[in-house]
């Protein structure tokens, strides 16, 4: 069938995402909905590829999450998965809005799963439902869980990884699957700071040359170590960060239209941002600094005041507003707003001849 060929395509691009393969993949399930009408299961294919390429891209964990939602949306009021639903959620079950959801989703996609045993690829797929958990459990232990000290709250979050890591642990012993076995251990050595079961890991995806997964869960284990140092909630942390973005750009006199222009995002998305409601990136705290003429290290002090006020700031400010205003601009808009420039700078020259 010409539908579960193209999301198979889409699938087996897995993590490597080559823009060549994910380019094809995407506009042959484009094509197939402008041919056939609108499919659920395409739609859903194809919030998974930029799920995918936003986590390459930004890291993003909330935006992942809200572009997951009407998957979880559609699957949990369906009556029935067929394999390809089932594929869908692997992809996407560490997005769930919480751990708990997470666990429920995947338990039943596990369930179902056990019918089509004899499908070519159930067994990486089961892997990829328990790996996919054991990573939304490390995001809940240090990113959900505002009171991580509660040992009742702790434990039950403990033993869930523990169910999904041994599950992992017999898959990858009854099939070749030795990478997967060494990145669980990874995760279970981030999970538990122990960093000697984590270098266990990592040493085996070495001797694999296993690179790409190395790279992944080193960026994981340095994301995690940052977060476990704070000494508040990732909300706290969020409404802080969020705080501090407002503060300057209202010194340096943007608007959140602005700023939406600039970090290519809908003004909703930056007001959500700055009440705290999601997190930012790296990537976007970096270029906002870069806005601001502050170092970045500003967003993550929990203070009233940032930076002293100056009027290079504001100016170099609104260079970057013009300029990324402009970038928006077709090639005859931008020829217009030069024309117009120029004639302003003659006719003020005229009336300002000194």
């Amino acid at each position: 069938m010409l539908k579960h060929q193209l999301m198979d395509n889409a699938f087996a691009i897995d993590g490597n995402h080559e823009p060549g393969k994910k380019k094809a993949a995407e506009y042959g399930l484009i094509e197939y909905i402008k041919e056939n009408g609108n499919d659920p299961q395409i739609n859903d294919t194809l919030r998974v590829l930029r799920i995918f390429d936003d986590e390459r891209l930004n890291n993003d964990f909330e935006a992942c999450c809200e572009m997951a939602a009407p998957i979880f949306d559609r699957l949990s009021s369906a009556n029935e998965w067929d394999f390809y639903d089932i594929r869908i959620l692997a992809g996407v079950v560490d997005y769930a809005d919480t751990y708990e959801k997470a666990n429920v989703m995947a338990k039943a996609a596990l369930e179902k799963l056990e019918e089509y045993a004899n499908e070519e690829r159930y067994a990486i797929i089961k892997l990829s439902i328990h790996m996919n958990i054991l990573l939304r459990l490390l995001r809940a232990r240090y990113y959900d869980l505002d009171n991580i000290s509660d040992p009742k709250a702790f434990k039950t979050l403990e033993l869930m990884f523990e169910l999904h890591f041994d599950a992992v642990m017999f898959v990858s012993e009854d099939g070749d699957f030795p990478m997967q076995k060494a990145a669980a251990v990874v995760r279970k050595g981030i999970f538990y700071r122990d960093n000697k079961l984590a270098g266990e890991g990592f040493s085996v995806l070495e001797s694999l040359k296993e690179y790409e997964a190395h790279k992944m869960l080193q960026d994981e284990a340095t994301e995690y170590e940052f977060y476990s140092g704070l000494t508040i909630s990732r909300s706290q942390f969020n409404s802080m960060v969020g705080r501090n973005i407002r503060r300057e750009r209202n010194t340096c006199k943007l608007s959140i239209d602005d700023i939406a222009v600039i970090l290519d995002m809908t003004p909703a998305a930056v007001g959500l941002m700055e009440r705290g409601d999601r997190g930012q990136t790296s990537f976007n705290l970096c270029k906002l600094a870069e806005v601001f003429g502050i170092t970045a290290d500003v967003f993550f002090k929990d203070t009233e005041s940032g930076p002293t006020p100056s009027k290079l700031r504001l100016k170099k400010a609104h260079i970057h507003k013009f300029v990324a205003y402009a970038n928006r601009l077709s090639e005859d808009e931008m020829e217009l707003v030069t024309m117009v420039a120029k004639n302003l700078s003659e006719l003020k020259q005229r009336n300002n001849p000194e």
